[in-house]
Order: structure tokens, then sequence, then C-alpha cells
């Protein structure tokens, strides 16, 4: 299995210092992606075509271009926050790893369109969830809401450090009644 960057740390120099937010309201944005590659198939003993798991590599990425961050707030808590989308990435470069080698087809070119199309599909669902983790009615509002990104911090590092771990752990907004109960447990630690 090679994940490239999965476990990457983002530091600040990964993003450009704006003077004016690129976003209006915003004070950080991060482009995170993935890309998959392979350069060899194999034929299975059932005579369908498959990804050479050894040949598989998906690259997490930054696009440093894009990621940028308002001169002046580069604190540790937004960091964290932008961390949060790289993770998420990071998530959906191992679940499109994973579901690419089951991928059989009875030709290279029907395994191609199978790979681009989970690709487009993980691509797009992660897009989601990168905008749920945002969200300022269910989320962490930019990382602005603190209680609400500490619970999203929990959730990002468990569907991160379970193997089988999938964007679907991500997909929905919390219930209202779980930032009130961290509330009272960080009250009471």
């Amino acid at each position: 299995m090679a994940i490239l960057n999965f476990n990457r740390i983002l530091q600040w120099t990964d993003f450009t210092e704006v003077s004016t937010p690129r976003v209006a309201g915003l004070t950080a944005e991060t482009w995170a992606g993935f890309a998959i590659n392979f350069t060899a198939r194999d034929r299975k003993p059932n005579g369908m075509r498959a990804l050479r798991p050894s040949a598989v590599t998906v690259s997490v990425g930054l696009e440093p271009g894009k990621s940028w961050v308002l001169r002046g707030s580069t604190v540790p808590i937004l960091l964290r926050h932008e961390q949060g989308h790289h993770d998420i990435a990071a998530i959906a470069a191992r679940q499109c790893h994973d579901e690419a080698l089951k991928i059989e087809a009875d030709s290279d070119r029907t395994l191609l369109a199978a790979v681009d199309t989970l690709a487009r599909a993980t691509i797009a669902l992660m897009q989601q969830i990168q905008k749920v983790y945002d969200d300022p009615g269910c989320a962490t509002a930019h990382g602005a809401n603190r209680t609400m990104q500490l619970e999203w911090a929990v959730r990002i590092a468990a569907a991160k450090n379970d193997p089988n771990g999938r964007l679907t752990a991500l997909a929905a907004c919390l219930p209202p009644i779980l930032p009130v109960l961290l509330m009272a447990v960080r009250h009471v630690l």
C-alpha cells in the first residue's frame, strides 16, 4: 500500500500569506486533495483485469498556490483546523486506494474507466465533507466554533487512525446534544 503524505503535518509555510482574504469572511483556506496513479495491471486467474497492488500509489496533496492564510492570522488553533482539511483528504485517498484494489474488469479500458469513476466519486464526496466540516450550522464554522472543532478533530482522528476508516464516518452533522455534552466534559476536566 502506497499512500504518500498520509500523515503530513501542515505548517504555515505551506500556505501563501495574503494581505486581504481571497474569500470574504475567512482567514485561511486549504486546498487539499489526492491523485491515484498506477503503473501495472494484472490478469486474475478468472481472466479479469485488476490493478497490481504494488504498482498503485495515491498521493495526498496540498495546493500551496491556492492554500492561503491572512497575514497576522497564523495561530495554532487555525492551523489545527486547516490540518483537518488535509486529514479529510488523506482519509479519502486511503478509501480510493482500498476500493481501487477491489475493482476487476474484463479489459484494461474498462478497468481504467472504473478507477477514474471511483476517483471522481471519492473526490466529490471528499469535497462535500470538506464543506460540512466548515459549515457554521452544524460543524466548525471554519474553525471558529471551538467546541465543534474539538468534536470534529476527534471524529477525523478516529476515521484516520482506523485502517478501515471511511469518509462516511464524517458525512453527517453532529446531533445538537453532542456539543453540550462536550462542554460538560470539558468543564469537569
